[in-house]
C-alpha cells in the first residue's frame, strides 16, 4: 500500500509518500499514477522561484517534499488527484491530509 501524508500550514507545504501499491506485478498503473503526480509536483516546486527552503528526495518506495510558498493551487490539485486515486483504489492507496491554520 502507498501511504501519503500531506501537511499545509499557512505557506508551508510538506508531502511524504511511502510504500508500493502492489496493484499488479507488472505495469502497476496505481504506482505509475502516484509517481507521475509526485514527480510533477517536485519538478514544479523546483522550478518555482516562489518556493523557498525547498527540500526533496525521491527513492524507490519513498518520496519527500518540503517548501515554503510557491505551491498553492498546484499542491491542492495534486492532493485532489491523490484523493481520487485513493477513492478508486482504497486497498492500494491511503492519504492523510492535515491542514493547519
Amino acid at each position: 500500500m502507498i501511504r501519503i501524508y500531506a501537511t499545509k500550514k499557512a505557506s508551508r507545504y510538506r508531502l511524504y509518500l511511502e510504500g508500493h501499491a502492489d496493484f499488479a506485478k507488472k505495469d502497476d498503473i496505481v504506482c505509475a499514477a502516484v509517481s507521475a503526480l509526485t514527480e510533477a509536483l517536485i519538478g514544479y516546486a523546483a522550478e518555482s522561484p516562489a518556493c523557498r527552503h525547498l527540500r526533496f528526495s525521491v527513492k524507490k518506495g519513498e518520496a519527500f517534499l518540503s517548501c515554503r510558498g510557491g505551491l498553492g493551487a498546484g499542491f491542492d490539485m495534486i492532493l485532489r488527484a491523490y484523493r481520487e486515486i485513493a477513492a478508486h483504489y482504497p486497498r492500494h492507496v491511503k492519504i492523510e491530509i492535515a491542514e493547519c491554520s
